[in-house]
């Protein structure tokens, strides 16, 4: 649903009115940070509701009216009207002053109140998308955090080899460190300095064994530490800019750094 199709969808209103359920009230409350055009709208239909509330507030309800017109005519007719005629209309004045100020004050409290509901239920509403971001990052660290430590955990492994590939000539500030598991055949690799790719290209490790370069792993432009792949056996380690999506062989001619095993 795109902006447009959700301020027109009736969203909005049932917000202001309270009759969303908590889901729809957090979906809003998000819409209005993201885009100006639903802030905007919620703005316009607040305005609309406070000028709906004020302008049904003056009218004196029908069955009220009727009752004062029916206690004038019950006076009327008679030769001592003229004597409390005038006290009467006086009396029937105060008394539609009075029903007045009664409904005008009653629609003005309940705007009050409806405007206090509203303030502490939209407060409530914040103070759960922040509680529930927090939820959220907080497990986003916590599973960084037990990835990391499972990282360091394989590298303090007697079994890792460290391989230092550096830089072919023409190319030598480039480097990269890969830490090999030789029993679990896992690879950690840490990019230590590598050149921006070009569009639709990527990185592609491999692993030379016995004089023949085999696929190890696709490096996703965003790596700097993690890993990648794995591989049972290697004398050397080797990467190659290819096309995105990797290539069977290895282009020599774009090889970025080289390592081998043991060296």
């Amino acid at each position: 649903m795109d902006i447009k199709d959700y301020i027109q969808s009736g969203a909005i209103e049932s917000c202001l009115m309270g009759v969303a359920d908590e889901q729809e009230q957090n979906r809003l409350l998000a819409m209005r940070k993201m885009h100006p055009e639903v802030e905007a709208a919620w703005q316009a239909a607040e305005a609309w509701l406070e000028e709906q509330a004020f302008a049904g507030a003056s009218p004196v309800p029908l069955q009220v009216k009727q009752a004062i017109e029916k206690s004038a005519n019950e006076h009327a007719g008679t030769s001592d009207d003229r004597i409390i005629e005038l006290p009467v209309l006086r009396r029937m004045r105060w008394l539609v002053a009075a029903l007045f100020i009664l409904f005008a004050g009653s629609a003005a409290l309940c705007y009050y109140f409806y405007r206090q509901y509203r303030n502490t239920r939209q407060d409530y509403l914040t103070l759960l998308l922040d509680q529930q971001t927090a939820s959220n990052q907080n497990s986003i660290n916590q599973a960084r955090i037990r990835t990391l430590e499972g990282q360091v955990q394989q590298l303090s492994d007697t079994a890792v080899q460290k391989v230092i590939l550096n830089g072919v000539r023409g190319r030598e500030a480039n480097m990269v460190t890969v830490f090999w598991n030789r029993h679990s055949h896992e690879i950690l690799l840490q990019v230590n300095q590598l050149p921006p790719l070009p569009a639709g290209k990527q990185y592609q490790l491999w692993a030379i064994v016995n004089g023949k370069p085999i696929h190890a792993a696709l490096l996703s432009k965003e790596l700097q530490f993690g890993l990648v792949g794995g591989v049972a056996q290697a004398q050397a380690f080797a990467i190659t800019i290819e096309p995105e999506g990797g290539s069977q062989a290895p282009t020599l001619t774009e090889m970025m750094v080289i390592g081998h095993v043991g060296s």
